[in-house]
């Protein structure tokens, strides 16, 4: 039943969006999914464990020769199973529609990906939920608050009026940002790290508090799960908050939009001498431009990559140390102000974003940058501009 209502539900809505934005794209439907998750994962997971407590039938269940841990990973891949195969028969919607227009099939396949691992982390988490109470309407409840808290924190308005650095933290545990991160076509191993430390987190908290219930908590054993469990958690939030300088991904859409040109590439290879690329940014910028920061500092890593020793790349922060402004200052980056909201109210806040290439003895200056749709043809021109200018 609930599979049945989820498709029609998501069928409908889709098709309303697709008729009117006249396009082959699904990114409305993905754009979509994690609400409509939001209350299915909960309804179909909250007596995972609540009814095995309610009836007693716990104790019975650990009595055959099987771990407890295996019981919570068998109840968790059956139903991730289950909501994906739910998942995959939406593909029907894209193989109906593609005589009547051109879909991006990596990108199409990096969405379903992205689905598919958000919702398992979801169920992690209902199930987690269902075993803190008999009662599978507090589970469900509990479930929504703990998912909703999840995406609530990745939200631009709620992002937008946290004070930094909790909004750059929130970007980083919000499930949204990563699974949005993953719905344009790219899959970034900080998205997929992620996804795969909630699940691994929730299904260990479900193993604490189900050992909890059977065992005395002032037992030695209890204490050192207790702190075996508070370690674990704590390396995979630390993994995550300070993992995202690793940009290794996969750009899978069909014209590579997120991924070096060949053109670039081919620039790249061919510098005789040493190449000097300084971002210069702000420590603390507003969420919105945080947001662009991260996909500028990883364009900036490959073409670190393609360039090789003849690459380098500095990122300094000018409002950190005053020689640092004025240097940035002598080179053409202003200060910018930001609009930042914060309780209800508009303020402006200083700050820089901007970058200098340097060639032999040339220079270009990119002052502002705004968004990283042109960045690549504007970095690769003026690269050429310097060695044009060098013969």
């Amino acid at each position: 039943i609930l599979a049945v209502v989820l498709l029609a539900a998501n069928a409908f809505l889709y098709f309303r969006s697709s008729v009117v934005e006249n396009v082959a794209s699904l990114r409305s439907m993905f754009s979509l999914l994690p609400w409509l998750f939001l209350f299915f994962i909960p309804a179909l997971t909250m007596r995972a464990w609540a009814e095995e407590r309610r009836e007693q039938t716990l104790s019975l269940l650990l009595s055959y020769p099987v771990r407890l841990w295996e019981v919570i990973a068998g109840k968790l891949k059956a139903t991730s199973i289950f909501v994906s195969v739910i998942i995959l028969a939406t593909v029907t919607i894209p193989l109906s529609l593609s005589k009547a227009g051109d879909f991006d099939a990596g990108a199409v396949f990096a969405q379903y990906l992205g689905a598919v691992l958000l919702a398992s982390a979801m169920v992690a988490v209902g199930q987690w939920a269902s075993t803190l109470s008999k009662n599978q309407v507090v589970s469900f409840i509990v479930s929504i608050a703990v998912l909703f808290a999840f995406y609530l924190i990745s939200l631009d308005m709620v992002l937008l009026a946290m004070p930094y650095p909790l909004n750059v933290i929130g970007q980083q545990l919000g499930m949204l940002s990563h699974y949005n991160a993953m719905s344009r076509g790219v899959i970034d191993v900080r998205d997929v790290l992620y996804f795969v430390s909630v699940i691994f987190i929730f299904s260990l908290l479900s193993y604490a508090w189900l050992v909890r219930i059977k065992s005395a908590t002032a037992s030695p054993a209890w204490r050192k799960l207790q702190a075996t469990v508070s370690i674990l958690v704590a390396i995979c939030i630390v993994i995550n908050l300070f993992g995202q300088s690793w940009t290794v991904r996969f750009d899978l859409t069909k014209q590579h939009v997120y991924s070096l040109s060949g053109a670039t590439k081919s620039v790249l290879r061919d510098l005789d001498d040493s190449l000097r690329i300084t971002l210069y940014r702000a420590k603390k910028l507003p969420t919105q431009v945080e947001l662009v920061s991260r996909d500028i500092q990883d364009l900036l890593a490959d073409y670190r990559k393609f360039g090789g020793s003849t690459v380098d790349l500095t990122i300094k922060y000018p409002d950190q140390d005053q020689d640092v402004a004025a240097e940035a200052r002598q080179k053409g980056i202003p200060t910018i102000r930001f609009n930042v909201v914060q309780q209800d109210e508009f303020t402006l806040q200083e700050g820089y974003l901007g970058l200098t290439m340097e060639y032999l003895d040339k220079r270009e200056t990119i002052p502002f940058i705004q968004t990283i749709d042109d960045l690549e043809y504007r970095l690769t021109r003026g690269i050429l501009a310097m060695q044009n200018d060098k013969e």
